[in-house]
């Protein structure tokens, strides 16, 4: 566990924290070189625009998180929901195997991150 002192607060941070950050932030930023890849540029430009503003919402939750928010856990949980149930589309109708990759190795890592922010460890540290 990480130890956050914050006006003289001793905050326990559980390592679920900092793995559901490292994984959201993982995927957020993966989003931007994802377009990128052959075939994306069917895609469009709409849900690109989208998907961009998106992972920069997500990565301000995600640095609430860090932080032990609770705005922060929501925040990042339905971002992170939304995105999983809006790449599910990916395995059927993408354009290009690169991006049925992409959706393969991101929908795993952010339902990991779903669940470590549910985790009751988790959510007890949360103010």
């Amino acid at each position: 566990m990480a130890t956050r002192s914050t006006q003289d607060v001793q905050v326990n941070r559980p390592t679920s924290i900092g793995a559901a950050v490292a994984l959201t932030v993982f995927t957020a930023l993966a989003t931007f070189p994802a377009f990128l890849l052959p075939g994306t540029d069917e895609v469009p430009t709409a849900v690109i625009v989208i998907s961009i503003i998106g992972s920069l919402v997500l990565l301000y939750g995600a640095w609430g998180l860090w932080e032990l928010r609770r705005w922060g856990a929501i925040l990042t949980f339905v971002l992170t929901l939304l995105n999983v149930l809006l790449t599910l589309p990916a395995f059927t109708e993408a354009p290009s195997g690169w991006i049925v990759a992409f959706a393969a190795i991101s929908i795993p890592l952010s339902i990991v991150a779903l669940v470590l922010i549910a985790l009751p460890s988790s959510r007890r540290v949360y103010r």
